[in-house]
């Protein structure tokens, strides 16, 4: 799928980051293993996505896998403090709670990070996951710190 207006935008902020010493691939691989779209960004703000639900991800019973959906939160948050950072981050704490599983029935689900706070040098995110149809499955919050310059988030 060819990339949106919007996503050509964002890209283009995040080559811009990369130097010879902290390279940056863009976009990520697992940006593409998700299935994920960039639905709005507000600089500084947040950011909303959507990922595809695939077959291939799901558990025993049918239902979408949840640690998935944790690492749809991660991309989303991990993009917007890169962006705010102006420097790759690493995830201190990342929390999701469920309230209901996710099934194949759905073909899409959004992702919606917002920044909470900032202080000494550390990003504070809450977000939400919800269906197309705007029902919320899952909330989370998020600590990111940024890296050092030059060194690479390798975990």
């Amino acid at each position: 799928m060819e990339p949106t207006e919007l996503e050509e935008k964002i890209f283009a902020s995040l080559k811009a980051l990369a130097t010879e010493t902290q390279p940056l691939r863009v976009p990520a691989p697992v940006y593409d293993e998700l299935g994920m779209c960039f639905e709005s960004f507000i600089p500084g703000k947040g950011l909303t996505a959507s990922f595809s639900i695939q077959e291939r991800f799901t558990n025993a019973v049918g239902s979408f896998a949840q640690g998935l959906v944790g690492a749809a939160f991660e991309a989303a948050y991990d993009v917007c403090a890169l962006l705010l950072a102006h420097r790759p981050c690493t995830v201190v704490s990342l929390n999701v709670d469920f309230f209901r599983p996710l099934t194949t029935e759905e073909k899409r689900f959004q992702v919606e990070v917002r920044v909470r706070g900032k202080a000494r040098g550390i990003v504070f995110f809450e977000g939400k996951a919800a269906t197309t149809a705007g029902q919320i499955f899952a909330v989370s919050t998020a600590v990111l710190s940024p890296l050092p310059r030059g060194e690479a988030d390798n975990g």
